[in-house]
């Protein structure tokens, strides 16, 4: 029986290893590093903590990322490029996360094939090389809703135990909150099934296990007061930022193209999730193959698998209906990456409803083996043709090639950038030879100027852009000389109608335009 138990614990561990290396290569295949956008928050949050700009003090406030950001940090040399790589860490600590803790309420076999499914979502994986807080939020979202399943299987068993496991589920729930502010409403089908078991126990056990569900909660919400007040002077700096920041009304921005009617906003994500649909009903029959093994809605939702499929089903409705404000209706923006969590409770779920299959002898094994060995090759290749291009990624590296073609191309020319590029590629810190425009370059000076073609067009009376379209004027346009390859991008104007991996309605176009100022050249600012 040892040696059995033995072999098996092998043949475990060789298998996880496998799960650790291919969710390192796919995360790695899709890296995207730096891309001018939401990871310039948390780095700056992180990098500069209580001093940190403005505009990433709610980034330095979510402790969650930026304390392990933060190390990230000084482990990399203080290069952010090189920090993001240990996102790609975090996706494997996601997944080996979701192994451990599945094991804990389920067999090795549903923990092992919810860890390979985590691996090859391209909701988790497709953002996993960015600094983005998703990924980390997942891992605290699984640990507390499967900590709280463990102590639901304890308390139907034996109510005076499981008090342990309710306190470590309610601390990893607070920690969701410090993450990300609105994963609280994530709770609401843990928060009924709690008070629900409770109620039926004696008094002093029910008060027992209220202490325990709420003093987790507890430390960590007066460590946030305490760290905020001691870091920032402000114990309500997360909401002192949302409010200057005007999150609700930049929220109700998304809205306008989004939607405000439930059929609208399904049709939105549906879009978002278009190129996913084919593997998307497979998720949603999983839940009534468990309805169905249960024999009856009321013992599924009485059961384990009942919290894990209500509470990734609650959370899909919450992120594409809910709303952020108590007051009025503000959708919340429709993201792919938010659904993250929801994404990762579905994995298990998956995997639960599979297990009696691959368990058989019969024919339904190898047809759950042909099912799960298609979903996961679709699932890892659909998106190949978009790997590492999230939000204004393209944008980003077509910068930096600008920047080192012009360097080699022109040695000994300043080189400069526009509004829209120092603050989405310099605003990490200082760039190598590259200074913002504004404040730095005066008429009568050589320079090469790298500008957003959006910012330029905008700004195309205003010195030196008016001199691109004068004769001998000594500014040029030398896009083409340094700039990278034009890149396909979506075309402008119909990114509401585009899924997030969808290719369809491209057109090529640079991302940059480059000008040269030449030292005597006629034309002169203002």
């Amino acid at each position: 029986m040892r040696a059995a138990d033995s072999t098996g614990q092998t043949d475990n561990f060789y298998a996880l290893l496998l799960v650790v290396i291919g969710g390192a290569l796919i995360s790695l295949f899709y890296f995207t590093g730096l891309f001018g956008s939401d990871d310039l928050a948390y780095i700056n949050g992180a990098a500069g903590f209580g001093q940190a700009p403005y505009y990433a003090l709610l980034g330095a406030a979510r402790y969650t990322i930026s304390v392990p950001l933060r190390v990230m940090l000084e482990l990399s040399g203080n290069e952010p490029q090189r920090a993001a790589f240990g996102f790609v860490v975090v996706f494997i600590a996601l997944a080996l996360a979701v192994y451990f803790l599945a094991g804990k309420i389920y067999d090795k076999r549903v923990a092992l094939l919810s860890s390979v499914l985590v691996v090859v979502n391209p909701v988790l994986f497709f953002f996993a090389g960015a600094v983005l807080p998703d990924n980390m939020l997942s891992i605290l979202f699984v640990a507390a809703v499967l900590l709280f399943a463990c102590w639901y299987q304890c308390v139907r068993s034996n109510p005076s135990s499981g008090g342990w496991s309710l306190f470590l589920a309610s601390t990893f729930a607070a920690l969701c909150y410090v993450t990300k502010e609105a994963a609280l409403a994530f709770f609401l089908p843990v928060a009924v099934y709690a008070l629900w078991t409770i109620r039926k126990l004696p008094l002093p056990l029910a008060a027992r296990h209220l202490g325990w569900g709420l003093g987790g909660t507890v430390c960590v919400l007066l460590g946030d007061l305490l760290l905020s007040y001691g870091i920032f002077g402000d114990p309500l700096i997360r909401f002192t930022v949302a409010k200057n920041m005007n999150v609700v009304e930049e929220a109700a921005k998304f809205m306008s193209y989004q939607g405000s009617t439930p059929v609208e906003r399904f049709h939105y994500a549906y879009g978002q999730f278009k190129a996913l649909w084919p593997a998307v009903p497979i998720y949603l029959a999983s839940i009534l193959f468990l309805v169905w093994q249960h024999r009856s809605v009321s013992r599924f939702v009485c059961s384990v698998d009942g919290i894990v499929s209500l509470s990734a089903v609650w959370v899909m409705l919450f992120l594409t209906f809910g709303t952020i404000s108590l007051h009025e209706y503000v959708g919340i923006p429709i993201q792919v990456r938010y659904y993250a969590p929801a994404a990762v409770l579905f994995c298990v779920v998956l995997a639960r409803a599979v297990s009696p299959w691959l368990a058989s002898t019969t024919i339904w094994r190898a047809a759950a083996m042909v099912l799960l060995t298609a979903l996961m090759i679709y699932q890892v290749t659909f998106p190949a043709e978009r790997a590492g291009d999230i939000y204004r990624a393209r944008e980003f590296r077509a910068f930096q090639a600008a920047v080192s073609n012009a360097q080699e191309r022109f040695p000994g020319v300043p080189v400069y950038a526009g509004d829209y590029f120092s603050f989405r590629a310099l605003g990490y810190g200082p760039h190598h030879g590259v200074s913002p425009v504004k404040g730095n370059l005066h008429g009568g000076s050589e320079a090469i100027i790298i500008y957003n073609p959006a910012e330029a067009a905008k700004h195309a009376d205003a010195w030196p852009l008016r001199c691109l379209s004068t004769a001998d004027a000594g500014v040029t346009d030398i896009t083409s000389e340094v700039a990278p390859r034009m890149a396909r991008t979506r075309m402008d104007g119909v990114e509401a109608e585009l899924g997030f991996f969808d290719w369809s309605m491209t057109e090529t176009k640079p991302r940059v335009l480059v000008i040269m100022v030449e030292r005597d050249g006629r034309c002169r600012s203002d």
